[in-house]
């Protein structure tokens, strides 16, 4: 998923950190992809690659998550079959 929220690459090393810290969550890693603004609008600017164990965590609880931490993502693939987490 994309994650909009930051630009600090310390910040998201932190994220990665309370991630794989999670219940359920089996790997996390977070990168930042530089400064992406077009026409005045910030798009997203990092990337969070995370495998979970459904029946530990929901994708819903790791969004939830992510907007706590300041963070709202983008792009979201769901690689399980569940269509209805795609956006």
């Amino acid at each position: 998923m994309r994650l909009a929220g930051s630009s600090c690459i310390s910040c998201l090393m932190e994220l990665e950190k309370k991630l794989k810290g999670m219940k359920g969550i089996v790997k996390a890693k977070v990168e930042y992809l530089g400064d992406n603004v077009f026409y005045y609008q910030a798009l997203p600017s990092s990337q969070a690659v995370i495998v979970y164990d459904q029946t530990l965590v929901s994708l819903e609880t790791i969004k939830s998550f992510l907007k706590f931490q300041g963070y709202q993502a983008f792009k979201i693939v769901d690689q399980s079959g569940d269509k209805s987490a795609r956006r």
